[in-house]
């Protein structure tokens, strides 16, 4: 680094505040004889100045005094360095050089310089300094007698540019070379810079979107006054983080997910760190994922149904055609004359014939209830409660309030299907003594509720322990996703089960009801 030098165009009288006994003609020769009482001689500016080493030389270089700092800084004790030549002792090699072209130069021509060099200390170790040197005038006659020289330690300071630089170099490389998109803004949401992962998302170059607004170029209407409300929460000191849409130069929507983080310079500066995610593979399998949920629960519904209308089928063809044959059989073996058949054998006859027409009607009403066909939900419930629940000796009540007129027959079929379902696991599995079962028709909605006092337990929101067995409670919550409506339940050990549906209508109701879970 070059030297900066200065005329010292007026003198500086020192007369009253350095005390010396310093001779213009001072020689080498004179050296050992004053060298004891030159390192006694008091210099309070030199020792007030702190961490900054100080050493006075005559004209021809060599010390007349050191401060502590001096002394610490090179290794030396001051009896070793009064009456040594500065630079010879300082300096080494080509910083040897240096230093005599330095005092050859400024020293010898009452000029001071300022300079970033390296000295070394006593046991050879070289060090940055910050080399200040100045001349001084302390007669009268304007003779100069002493120079000045200041030394700094640099090496703090080149830890800390050598770290600067390693962290900037850290830095560029992670901006950089990292795949995802940043962009760095300042307060304006003006775009200061951005990596290359970024411009390459936008299909934007540096000269286009540099130094603009970066709302305007990636966000479109109701995004756009979105972005600006991130900018704006953004610079209030939050961070932020939210999956939007963003749009390329040429108008093409993107999937994002923006995470923006504000910070502030040393200097004051705010800026924006904006980091861009693109999630469109993302979201277009999620939807392809929705798009195969809604196909499966479709599905789903039409198996249930179709699985509804074969029951009802085949219980049709039992009441219908085999209860109607064996019902008439009965009726002929009790018509025929005395003495035909045997007394014995015709009763035998009959009351195989009656257990099996019960049996028959018992199973026409397990595979498809005919009351839910000719007395509507109400009435469908009613027969299924007594035929699940009162052969386990657990009361049960019914609650409906409203009317089923304008209930479409599918969703009594599935609603009446859902019933049954959490009324066999409610037998099964829930030991409870009491069950009811309350139905309010709304508008354009259905709000279903199996209340039990059984065991209850631990599980919240899925499937709870017992429910696992043919649908369960997924195979209810997603019928009841695909109708639109929601399922919830509420259990604690020892507090039952509380199952709730809510399903809209055609053209339903936009919000569930309010009472559902009263």
């Amino acid at each position: 680094m070059m030297a900066s030098g200065y005329d010292m165009q007026k003198e500086h009288q020192f007369g009253g505040l350095v005390r010396m006994d310093v001779s213009p003609n001072f020689s080498a020769n004179n050296h050992s004889r004053r060298r004891e009482n030159r390192a006694s001689s008091s210099f309070s500016l030199i020792e007030a100045l702190g961490e900054v080493g100080i050493v006075v030389h005559d004209g021809t270089g060599y010390i007349i005094q050191v401060n502590d700092r001096f002394c610490r800084m090179f290794g030396y004790t001051p009896g070793e360095v009064i009456g040594r030549e500065l630079d010879t002792l300082v300096a080494r090699g080509e910083e040897l050089n240096e230093a005599l072209a330095l005092s050859e130069l400024y020293c010898m021509s009452g000029r001071g310089f300022s300079v970033e060099t390296t000295r070394h200390r006593k046991d050879g170790t070289p060090f940055p300094v910050l080399l200040t040197s100045v001349p001084m005038y302390i007669d009268k006659a304007g003779r100069r007698s002493v120079n000045t020289c200041t030394y700094l330690d640099l090496t703090g300071k080149r830890e800390r540019e050598r770290a600067l630089r390693t962290a900037n170099s850290l830095f560029e490389n992670l901006f950089d070379r990292t795949p995802t998109a940043v962009v760095l803004c300042d307060i304006e949401s003006r775009v200061v810079r951005g990596n290359p992962a970024f411009y390459l998302l936008f299909g934007y170059t540096p000269e286009e979107i540099d130094g603009q607004v970066i709302d305007g170029f990636v966000a479109r209407g109701v995004y756009y006054e979105e972005a600006r409300k991130i900018s704006a929460l953004v610079y209030g000191g939050k961070s932020h983080q939210a999956r939007t849409v963003r749009y390329t130069k040429d108008g093409n929507p993107l999937d994002v997910t923006i995470t923006a983080i504000p910070f502030t310079t040393d200097e004051g500066q705010k800026l924006l760190f904006g980091i861009y995610h693109d999630i469109t593979a993302e979201k277009s399998a999620q939807r392809r994922i929705e798009t195969y949920e809604a196909e499966l629960r479709h599905l789903a519904w039409e198996i249930a149904l179709s699985e509804e209308r074969e029951r009802h089928r085949i219980a049709g063809v039992l009441h219908d055609e085999i209860g109607f044959e064996l019902a008439s059989l009965y009726q002929s073996i009790g018509t025929l004359p005395p003495g035909k058949v045997p007394a014995d054998f015709q009763k035998a006859a009959s009351d195989s014939l009656r257990n099996t027409i019960l049996q028959i009607r018992s199973l026409t009403r397990e595979i498809s209830n005919p009351a839910l066909y000719a007395g509507g939900i109400e009435v469908g419930l009613r027969s299924l409660m007594d035929q699940v629940l009162t052969p386990a000796n657990i009361r049960w009540k019914l609650v409906v309030t409203g009317s089923s007129r304008d209930l479409p027959e599918d969703l009594a079929t599935v609603i009446y299907q859902m019933v049954r379902e959490l009324l066999r696991n409610v037998v099964k599995h829930a030991k409870a003594s009491s069950v009811s079962v309350r139905i309010r028709h709304l508008r354009k909605s259905i709000a279903v509720s199996v209340t039990d006092d059984g065991i209850g337990s631990r599980s919240q929101g899925h499937d709870p322990a017992g429910f696992t067995e043919g649908w369960g409670l997924f195979g209810i919550r997603e019928r009841v996703k695909y109708l639109g409506g929601r399922m919830a339940y509420h259990t604690a050990p020892g507090r039952g089960t509380v199952c709730a549906l809510w399903i809209p209508k055609a053209g339903g109701d936009s919000h569930p009801d309010p009472d559902l879970h009263r």
